[in-house]
């Protein structure tokens, strides 16, 4: 199911109930709404414009077992999915809501030996990916690699990352993100001796280099680091820690944590996707513990005292698979997908908390 919001007026507007199969991961275009579905392999294309009923307008389906996942629209026209199972990054054209069109599956075994590709970024023509996979304890784990999309037609692979992992440990990556043109990073540490550590880095784009970084956490206390965003104040990076449920602010002029803030006891222990929002500054946190799921918000105006957590949503069902804010939308909507069997996509421009 989809719960849209009136962009023009931020009130609810009506409900439509979609096939799409559970935890979706979403993207927006100007009035297009784009759903991946993982399990039911598909993208599909919704048009929510304002004051009007969404319309299914699309239902691409992608190679078999592709689980496709993470779209990022870029370029205006044109939007970068992971093909999570068959490890591929696919580019699409999307000018024609009604006609998605793929223009290309590279497959990105010779970047990501691991695996799993995840969370694409473009800059410029440029794209990074993620793999969340890991490999043995001393084997080489490349965990982001990049691919030159000048050519959308055909990518070509130009650079790979063997991921921080403190000598020999083994390392995985939870989410990436794009700021002022420079790489992000977090993840967190399988093996010993720095088990359960996590850590945000910040690649070079040209060189793949990490050029700085920042760990955190107790060794072998099993942390899982995700929901990766960023305080418009610059320098603070804040990254969830799911296990703990704790938010915690990097100052990346001295890769230090500098505060830290423990949020949503009752839904510790699940996925966190994350969004930071402009208007309020606040940082969004959406949980769930297999029966119901909520979002939580936290003022992040001080990056050096964060404020506390209060709850901004919730509703049933079994976790928050994705959050996404639409700078463009004049409402600063927050797109939240939520799963229970089929998927769910609420449209939240009166967020409180």
């Amino acid at each position: 199911m989809f719960f849209p919001v009136q962009v023009g007026t931020c009130t609810t507007n009506s409900t439509l109930t979609t096939a799409i199969s559970s935890q979706p991961t979403i993207a927006v275009r100007g009035s297009y709404l784009y759903i991946c579905s993982s399990t039911g392999n598909t993208i599909s294309c919704y048009d929510i414009s304002w004051g009007t009923t969404p319309t299914l307008k699309e239902t691409f389906t992608c190679e078999t077992n592709a689980a496709p996942q993470f779209p990022q629209v870029f370029d205006g026209n044109y939007m970068v999915v992971a093909y999570a199972n068959t490890n591929k990054l696919a580019i699409f054209d999307i000018s024609d809501p009604s006609a998605i069109s793929l223009l290309s599956a590279t497959s990105l075994s010779g970047g990501l030996p691991s695996g799993y590709a995840a969370h694409p970024q473009v800059i410029g023509t440029t794209c990074f990916v993620g793999g969340v996979g890991y490999a043995a304890n001393g084997s080489p784990n490349y965990n982001v690699c990049k691919l030159d999309i000048s050519n959308k037609a055909s990518p070509s692979l130009s650079g790979t990352k063997w991921w921080i992992s403190g000598g020999a440990s083994s390392s995985t990556l939870r989410d990436m993100a794009v700021y002022n043109g420079k790489l992000y990073a977090s993840g967190f540490r399988y093996a010993s001796p720095v088990s359960g550590q996590c850590y945000v880095a910040e690649i070079n784009p040209s060189t793949m280099a990490t050029t700085n970084y920042c760990v955190f956490g107790s060794v072998g206390s099993g942390l899982d680091g995700s929901g990766l965003a960023f305080s418009p104040s610059g320098g603070h990076v804040f990254n969830v820690v799911q296990v703990d449920a704790i938010v915690y602010s990097i100052n990346t002029s001295t890769w230090s944590v500098v505060d830290s803030a423990t949020i949503f006891p009752a839904f510790a222990g699940s996925s966190s996707p994350a969004c930071y929002r402009p208007r309020d500054k606040k940082y969004y946190v959406g949980k769930g513990n297999g029966t119901s799921c909520a979002v939580y918000s936290i003022d992040v105006s001080d990056p050096t005292n964060l404020g506390t957590y209060a709850e901004a949503f919730s509703t049933s069902g079994e976790g928050v698979s994705d959050l996404y804010f639409n700078e463009d939308d004049p409402c600063n909507t927050v797109y939240v997908a939520t799963w229970s069997g089929g998927a769910k996509v609420y449209l939240k421009a009166d967020l409180g908390g």
